[in-house]
């Protein structure tokens, strides 16, 4: 396919019946279906994630994102609140429904005797000062931001499932989700292996489910969103035999460290086919929206055409998709 027509965005549509959108993880996790796509071999093969080691070899690095997803969602006496990040003391972005019950001076009430004053207007929605606990308030009755195609409301048993077990650095409003597979299990079998493991942070915001509306995807412009790494792992990550990232947010960060050299800071780096990828080499990734940037992102890196014929293939043999559906491996 020309460029053209890679940079147009009904390029990446693809019709996915409605049963296949997972609504809950599997159990085990580690018991989840894995596509191994292999851009050497220009295959595909079924596997489980229970074989994921096996697919690596001695000293591959591993690297994942120990973001942690904070319970943000919150109910006040005018809607809902979606805190997404704070900005300065007290006061945080957040997306609010119905927006209009939310305009520029209007004080909310929360539980426990928390309000809020709306400031005003931003980018996510709107910026809300608090007055009282706030953490104590997230924490006792925030429920975990599950993405809207989960048609369910949060329950007791998502702020463990929609959790990575690595997970550590708050800040997240959304999973993820490539390493919401992982068990002990899997990281002893890699340790056998040979496979080391070393970590980054990317506070993943609600961008990652905002739809790319331009025609010519080219034009379309990611958020920012906060990422940290330190030297000494950068330092491992730059000398190993080969970097799997795990996740399109690891991808993102590695790739914006290599180009820029800042190990901290936010990057709004968008990765769509024609993109060079000067570190990462291997993804683990879930299975992602029609038209969305994530799936350009995996398109990007294993090529559009194998990609395209994977996740054809995906639906074909009832792969569980999004963010509590199955992985794929891309090498």
């Amino acid at each position: 396919m020309n460029a053209d027509r890679l940079h147009a965005l009904e390029a990446y549509d693809y019709v996915l019946p409605q049963d296949r959108i997972a609504q809950y993880p599997a159990k085990p996790r580690d018991h989840s279906k894995l596509l191994f796509v292999s851009r050497d071999g220009r295959s595909i093969a079924d596997r489980t994630f229970l074989r994921l080691p096996g697919l690596l070899r001695k000293g591959d690095l591993l690297v994942i994102n120990n973001t942690k997803v904070i319970p943000a969602r919150l109910q006040s006496d005018r809607g809902e609140v979606l805190l997404v990040r704070p900005t300065e003391d007290q006061c945080w972005d957040a997306i609010v429904y119905p927006g209009k019950h939310f305009k520029p001076g209007s004080r909310i009430a929360f539980p426990e005797g928390v309000s809020a004053t709306v400031l005003t207007h931003s980018r996510a929605g709107r910026i809300l000062q608090f007055e009282g606990d706030i953490e104590s308030l997230i924490t006792r009755h925030g429920k975990m931001p599950l993405p809207p195609y989960i048609r369910r409301k949060a329950e007791k048993c998502d702020r463990r499932s929609y959790q990575t077990i690595y997970a550590k650095q708050p800040g997240s409003v959304a999973a993820p989700t490539a390493g919401l597979h992982f068990t002990r299990r899997t990281f002893g079998a890699l340790k056998e292996r040979g496979v080391e493991v070393a970590r980054i942070t990317l506070n993943v915001g609600p961008g990652t489910f905002r739809p790319v509306k331009t025609q010519d995807i080219t034009s379309h412009q990611m958020d920012t969103e906060y990422y940290s790494c330190k030297r000494s792992v950068w330092n491992r990550i730059a000398s190993a035999l080969r970097t799997i990232a795990v996740g399109t947010t690891t991808t993102r960060v590695l790739e914006t460290i290599v180009r820029t050299g800042q190990m901290e800071g936010y990057t709004s780096l968008f990765i769509y086919p024609g993109f060079e990828f000067k570190v990462t080499g291997g993804l683990l990734t879930n299975f992602h929206l029609p038209k969305s940037s994530l799936l350009k992102l995996v398109s990007a890196f294993g090529g559009y055409d194998l990609i395209r014929n994977a996740y054809r293939h995906a639906v074909e043999q009832e792969y569980r998709f999004y963010s509590y559906g199955d992985a794929m491996l891309i090498l």
